[in-house]
C-alpha cells in the first residue's frame, strides 16, 4: 500500500495487513517493549474479535528473518465516530516514517460513515503528538492523572480530534 511504504526507507519488504489472531503474540509482546502501560494479551483479543475494530498491522517479509510484525494500530468507529485506540511501532523500526504510513492509511481505511477520528495520547509522548499536529488533529482537552503506567508513574492524557 503507497501510504505506508511511501516514506519508509525499508519500503520493498512492509506491507499492511489486516491483524489476525495468529499476530497477536507478537503484538503484545512489542507493545510491552514500546508502552510503559501496554495493553494485556486479553485486551488484544477483544479487539481483535469485535466487528466495530478496524486493526491493520505491518509486517516486514524480510527473506532473511521471515515474517515479523513492525507495526500496529487498532481503530473503533460507531457512526460518525471513530477513536484510535492504539498504534505502535517496534523499536527498531522508529523514526522512518513507518508510524506516519500506518497512521494515514488506518485513517483512510476507517468505515466512511466516519466523521471525526479521536485519540489520546501521553503528555510526555512528544514524537506522537508531532506526528499527530503533522497529519491535522488538533488538541481539543485533556484528562488529569489518566494514565497508570506499571512503574507506577501517573500522566496527564491529551485527546485530540481530526476532521476525516
Amino acid at each position: 500500500m503507497t501510504q505506508v511504504t511511501e516514506k519508509a526507507e525499508a519500503s520493498e519488504s512492509i506491507k499492511l495487513s489486516p491483524m489476525r489472531e495468529v499476530h497477536l503474540s507478537q503484538i503484545a509482546e512489542m507493545h510491552r517493549q514500546i508502552n510503559p502501560s501496554p495493553w494485556s494479551l486479553d485486551q488484544w483479543n477483544t479487539c481483535c474479535e469485535a466487528p466495530l475494530y478496524s486493526n491493520w498491522i505491518l509486517e516486514d517479509k524480510d527473506l532473511d528473518v521471515g515474517e515479523q510484525v513492525v507495526g500496529f494500530s487498532c481503530s473503533i468507529c460507531s457512526g460518525p465516530e471513530a477513536e484510535l485506540l492504539n498504534i505502535g511501532v517496534a523499536q527498531g523500526k522508529q523514526g522512518k516514517g513507518l508510524g506516519e504510513g500506518l497512521l494515514r492509511s488506518s485513517l483512510l481505511l476507517l468505515p466512511e460513515t466516519a466523521e471525526h477520528c479521536f485519540l489520546e495520547v501521553r503528555r510526555s509522548n512528544i514524537p506522537a503528538i508531532n506526528l499527530y499536529e503533522k497529519l491535522g488533529f488538533e488538541s481539543i482537552a485533556e484528562r488529569k492523572d489518566y494514565y497508570r503506567h506499571s512503574s507506577g508513574v501517573v500522566e496527564d492524557a491529551l485527546i485530540f480530534r481530526k476532521t476525516l
